[in-house]
């Protein structure tokens, strides 16, 4: 559920910066909330400069508002802000005042999941969840336990897991496209020219002298 928007203005952000972006403030929420991170949702909206104003004057600016269920603790929040400000600051090297985060908390039950209400932030709520889920979608959720908690991420594991989890949703999308006759070629094709071209890399063994 939790949701994270991502407002930049004067502050392009490139395909990198904003895949590590993503990466860190999902690693960042399941790491504080143990939330499964197939249910975070990062949005980049991009401002045209002109229509952000800071003290009334246009000005650059990075803002990273994120709406989460409600019931965690104010440690949870506050290392969640931090973090998610330490990443931007890293990732884009924008001024750190530039850079805003906030939290907002919603309640539980004004949220829907895969066509289930979310549950209180507890364990045994979240697993009877998760339970339905994997009811509900065989396969597609198996891979957080009967408990309802995420495995520990780390190393191969951690890119084997997302890895396999591309690797159902690639194959889910094609079955979906072909279903509706469109031509999954052409559809990764837009996706591919969306991506833009590769970021330069160094030839291996060279660095900054």
């Amino acid at each position: 559920m939790p949701i994270y928007q991502v407002a930049h203005c004067g502050l392009p952000l490139t395909v990198t910066q904003r895949d590590r972006l993503a990466r860190g403030i999902t690693r960042i929420h399941h790491d504080v909330t143990n939330a499964p991170e197939p249910f975070v949702r990062i949005v980049f909206q991009p401002v045209p400069f002109g229509l952000m104003y800071t003290a009334g004057e246009l000005a650059p600016s990075i803002i990273v508002h994120g709406s989460i269920r409600d019931g965690r603790s104010e440690v949870a929040r506050q290392q969640i802000v931090q973090r998610c400000y330490d990443l931007v600051v890293d990732v884009t090297s924008a001024a750190p005042n530039q850079v805003v985060v906030s939290i907002d908390e919603v309640p539980y039950s004004w949220i829907m999941e895969a066509g289930y209400f979310m549950p209180p932030a507890n364990d045994t709520a979240e697993g009877a969840w998760i339970a339905q889920l994997q009811a509900a979608y065989p396969g597609d959720f198996d891979d957080w336990g009967s408990g309802g908690k995420a495995p520990e991420m780390d190393g191969d594991r951690d890119d084997q897991s997302r890895l396999q989890r591309l690797r159902r949703l690639t194959d889910r999308y094609v079955t979906l496209a072909r279903g509706q006759g469109q031509d999954v070629r052409s559809l990764f094709g837009q996706l591919i020219d969306q991506l833009g071209p590769e970021p330069a890399t160094e030839p291996a063994g060279s660095g900054r002298r």
